[in-house]
């Protein structure tokens, strides 16, 4: 069985076949469930060109670690910059992907029986250089954050760096690259993982669906 979304982009259509059964059991097992095959390549082309417009405007920020008080700007553990989502319907492939992002949200708290309440997202930019050290999803006093999403948005080939490299329990770590339109998500509290060195600019919508309001 699948669930699918049909919504107009353009003059198109854009069909949204996702196997939801595949996805929750791959979480439940590994962790960690990735498509290559959920979004056409334009609206991918599409949300990457407005990410490099976003950035180009100044609508980004250097990204800090920690939360709260603790926050702090430290380019030696990460150097991408970001712009979190508020306004879903700033552009019409935003409002699909929102879309996209809710019904997972309540497909995967059906699946997996985790009250996931709402969902944050952020457009997340790697200039050539940027790493993100080694964590995890979960900030030490807060556990809010129970899965992560990235959808991939820039063009890669090999050489360019920047592949997630994910950390397993009591397995060898392995990397996944960032393909344009390639959509991975995970149990954010089980899988540490770090962003390798990028060797060009990477982009991405990186979210994730949380238990809280």
């Amino acid at each position: 069985m699948t669930f699918w979304r049909r919504r107009i982009f353009g003059m198109n259509k854009i069909a949204f076949d996702i196997p939801k059964e595949e996805m929750a059991q791959s979480l439940i097992e590994r962790s960690l469930w990735v498509s290559d095959s959920i979004f056409p390549k334009g609206f991918t082309e599409s949300l990457y060109a407005y990410s490099l417009q976003i950035h180009e405007e100044g609508r980004t920020r250097t990204a800090s670690v920690g939360r709260g008080l603790q926050k702090q700007r430290i380019e030696e553990i990460r150097g991408d910059h970001i712009s979190w989502i508020n306004n879903w319907t700033e552009t019409p492939e935003l409002q699909i992907y929102g879309e996209f992002l809710e019904e997972m949200r309540q497909t995967l708290g059906q699946q997996l029986l985790i009250a996931l309440k709402r969902f944050e997202v952020h457009f997340a930019l790697y200039p050539e250089g940027a790493f993100y050290k080694k964590h995890i999803d979960q900030h030490k006093e807060t556990r809010h954050r129970q899965i992560s999403c990235v959808y991939y948005l820039s063009p890669w080939k090999e050489g360019n760096g920047g592949e997630l490299r994910i950390f397993p329990k009591e397995k060898a770590a392995f990397e996944i690259e960032p393909r344009q339109g390639r959509f991975v998500c995970f149990l954010s509290g089980e899988l540490p993982h770090e962003v390798l060195k990028t060797y060009a600019i990477r982009s991405s919508l990186t979210g994730w669906f949380r238990d809280d309001l």
